[in-house]
């Protein structure tokens, strides 16, 4: 009974919400880790539920930022919570989790080994987006993965069905 009454509830702030419904993204950025430093893609898709509660999935390439220069990119779901603070200007939180995958090939003195390894990592942060013209807006994020061994900045755009 319970999760039915959710169900409605979340309904109908879809349907009263203004800004509500599927949107796209693409990002670009930083991601940081103990090791290196170097540029990050993200694409992906989401639902805006009601006017302030989304949820999220996408796919993150952060490159060469593991150790020995290791390849680390993942898949993430995640919800957002937030406001907005003036016309066209979303203020949010993001908390979820992502499936990290690490593949690369590290030489060592007498040949070389493989590495291709995955963990299931919690992923929280902050983020803005800024109106543009009605369908498309820009966004920014600063988002701690894996438990915060890996912090990415990122600067992105949105499109909105």
């Amino acid at each position: 009974m319970k999760k039915i009454l959710l169900c409605l509830l979340l309904t109908v702030g879809a349907v009263s919400a203004d800004d509500t419904g599927f949107y796209l993204y693409g990002d670009i950025g930083i991601a940081d880790t103990d090791f290196a430093t170097g540029p990050m893609v993200g694409l992906g898709g989401g639902f805006q539920i009601t006017e302030f509660v989304g949820v999220e999935l996408g796919y993150n390439n952060f490159g060469e930022t593991g150790p020995f220069d290791i390849d680390i990119s993942s898949v993430s779901f995640a919800a957002t919570f937030g406001t907005t603070l003036s016309n066209g200007t979303f203020i949010h939180g993001i908390v979820g989790f992502e499936e990290l995958e690490a593949d690369g090939r590290v030489n060592v003195g007498f040949g070389s080994i493989n590495i291709d390894g995955s963990s299931n990592e919690p992923l929280f942060g902050i983020g803005a987006r800024f109106g543009g013209d009605g369908s498309t807006s820009f966004r920014t994020r600063l988002i701690s993965h894996d438990s915060g061994d890996l912090l990415t900045l990122t600067a992105g755009v949105e499109y909105r069905f």
